[in-house]
């Protein structure tokens, strides 16, 4: 394989300018960070309208300008009757359109899933599943219900995990008949063999039984990276309650000693610079971008901007040119419709007054900490601390 592709990823140089930066030691990381992500990051060539902030995102409605802006740029997943009206102002076209979507909705509800079949594999552009390899609380779950249902083949994990069987059947099933393998790099601690035995051993120099042992080497990779503030919270919310969409109670959050909590976060954010090394590793080592490498962030997955283009590029990875989403061309309401039914209960964090909110666990003091861990890497993705929180080079809230 060759390395070319790397360029794929590259960023553009007006990201690496964002205001005053640490001096002496800092700007030493915080260069490093750069000139190792850079090659991490994947080129947004989509973002010429600028993106509203989260706030802005959130709050847009229906008929403000942001909206506007999501369907111009969107405007290439969407077909060519969405004009309001005809030539001749009389609105035909929008009946028209009107009925066209009436139908999708109903196709939406009516999407069925299966597994792979030899045949379908021979149409697909990957020989074996790609490995949806993702930190923990990055959104695992969520993307492999999006592509479940935007490809119509069940997808597939390297762990048996029961609780997850009902939503995704395909759990327990890791072999050549999902179009997706589920897995992490590292759970609780770092594990430098972890990369050896997902990309470099053959399936005889593992022992019988091995998780997914035929389909090792993985030679396909999804990889998917989140706010590692938000992420690291998921995963110790996940740990706390040992549950995919359970939320801390707020009496129990209060029970709970702070340094533990913290231990938990900076933990989690140790685990999240360790991923963005394997990434590059990936890359090293002769993965080529957009042929057996994708980098998605979980934010342009969200994005009201982004989102459509990049659950496009996803499924156009995971399917090739000669294969179709069950639900057909990927149109705007096509993939509205796909974000509509990976919308389950099973993947959505529990919120409420009875739930510990982030900004309650994220305090200026356990951030600063996790910010001194991550930084390097965070700062070149855009990444800061959040709720405005300044830290200093020591870790320290400014």
């Amino acid at each position: 394989m060759r390395t070319a592709g790397v360029e794929g990823l590259r960023g553009g140089s007006q990201h690496h300018e964002r205001g005053s930066e640490p001096q002496a030691q800092g700007e030493q990381e915080r260069k490093q960070g750069y000139d190792a992500a850079q090659h991490l990051r994947p080129r947004r060539h989509l973002m010429q309208t600028q993106e509203p902030s989260q706030a802005e995102a959130l709050n847009a409605d229906d008929g403000g300008g942001g909206d506007a802006a999501a369907r111009h740029h969107n405007h290439h997943f969407t077909s060519n009757s969405e004009s309001d009206t005809d030539s001749n102002g009389n609105g035909e076209d929008a009946a028209s359109t009107d009925e066209q979507a009436d139908e999708e909705a109903r196709e939406c509800r009516h999407v069925g899933r299966r597994y792979v079949t030899p045949e379908d594999r021979a149409r697909l552009p990957h020989a074996k599943p790609p490995l949806l390899l993702t930190l923990p609380g990055s959104g695992n779950t969520w993307f492999r219900m999006l592509l479940e249902y935007g490809t119509g083949f069940f997808s597939s994990s390297v762990y048996n995990d029961f609780k997850l069987k009902e939503v995704m059947p395909g759990e327990l099933r890791c072999d050549n008949t999902t179009i997706v393998v589920k897995s992490h790099m590292h759970l609780g601690s770092y594990d430098p063999e972890v990369y050896n035995k997902l990309f470099k051993m053959q399936p005889g120099e593992l022992a019988h039984g091995y998780p997914c042992r035929e389909l090792r080497p993985f030679d396909s990779v999804i990889g998917i990276i989140r706010d590692p503030f938000h992420a690291a919270l998921a995963e110790a919310t996940r740990q706390l309650t040992g549950g995919h969409a359970s939320g801390i109670s707020r009496s129990r959050f209060h029970n709970m000693p702070q340094s533990d909590i913290a231990r938990r976060l900076v933990t989690q954010c140790e685990m999240w610079a360790h991923y963005m090394k394997e990434y590059q590793r990936l890359l090293r080592d002769g993965f080529v971008v957009a042929r057996n490498f994708i980098l998605i962030r979980f934010e342009d997955m969200t994005s009201p901007l982004l989102k459509h283009d990049t659950l496009g590029r996803l499924l156009r990875f995971v399917l090739g040119p000669d294969m179709e989403s069950p639900l057909g061309p990927l149109t705007k309401p096509t993939l509205d419709c796909i974000f509509s039914l990976a919308d389950d209960v099973h993947v959505h964090r529990t919120h409420g007054p009875d739930v510990v909110s982030a900004e309650e666990v994220l305090t200026p003091e356990i951030v600063c900490k996790m910010w001194a861990v991550v930084r390097q890497f965070a700062a070149a993705f855009d990444y800061r601390p959040p709720f405005g929180i300044t830290c200093d080079n020591a870790g320290e809230p400014a």
